[in-house]
């Protein structure tokens, strides 16, 4: 009886090893997914150096700063998200485009 409830505790945390089937479609999921939100944190970075270029860069130069000192300082992270976004999503791409020509 004792067993049988740790058993049933375990299988709700997440302990019990799945099928091989049920861990290929959640990675195929989870891919599906990344899809969509590299995308989204792609789209989201553009705005960020739009937005960053409007607020502290076009006054910063107006002023005299230095064009790339200003630049990078004001957008470097922005520009390090998109490159992720963008490499994790044909990375998605591309795992998905790989199982549906092996399935």
């Amino acid at each position: 009886m004792f067993k049988n409830v740790l058993l049933k505790v375990a299988d709700f945390l997440g302990f019990k090893k799945s099928s091989r089937y049920v861990k290929n479609y959640i990675h195929r999921a989870n891919m599906r997914s990344g899809i969509f939100m590299s995308a989204v944190i792609f789209i989201l970075e553009i705005w960020l150096v739009i937005r960053q270029a409007h607020k502290y860069i076009a006054p910063a130069l107006k002023v005299g700063n230095p064009f790339f000192q200003t630049v990078v300082i004001n957008t470097s992270y922005s520009w390090l998200l998109m490159f992720f976004g963008f490499a994790m999503f044909f990375y998605c791409i591309y795992y998905v485009d790989k199982k549906k020509r092996k399935w």
